[in-house]
């Protein structure tokens, strides 16, 4: 999904951005700022739990799953470990996934989320803007 900001090439300004969110979020006040925190686990273990417990719904590099695909670079690029940790931990509410905490350890969680971070891959650039034409004979370039 393209970005609606005009810093990120889309029509609306960044007033309008901030009463889209909180027309979606339904008026409720902005979710607490997450701490920056870097996962620190092995990746090895890592992709050995993500298979396991992960790939059925959130797919491999290559494949889709029938969740958000956690390969997709803007998602990787966006979502801080913080964000993907709290995710993992607590669940999503209105989605299927489910809580982890108490199904895996805290480094199990962090050697999944390091493993999901290999999955990084340079965001592809915005697309350049279409070029309008002109439809009159005398304007050919």
């Amino acid at each position: 999904m393209a970005g609606f900001g005009k810093s990120v090439g889309g029509p609306l300004e960044p007033a309008e951005v901030d009463a889209l969110v909180t027309f979606i979020r339904g008026g409720a006040s902005a979710p607490p700022v997450l701490p920056p925190n870097a996962a620190k686990g092995e990746m090895v273990n890592g992709a050995r739990l993500y298979a396991a417990h992960c790939e059925t719904c959130h797919g491999t590099i290559s494949r889709r799953g029938n969740a958000v695909h956690l390969a997709n670079p803007m998602f990787l690029a966006t979502a801080s470990d913080a964000y993907l940790r709290v995710a993992v931990v607590a669940g999503r509410p209105g989605t299927p996934m489910e809580a982890w905490q108490g199904k895996l350890g805290a480094g199990e969680i962090e050697d999944v989320l390091t493993y999901v971070r290999t999955f990084a891959r340079a965001v592809p650039p915005p697309p350049a803007p279409a070029r309008r034409r002109c439809r009159r004979r005398s304007c050919r370039s």
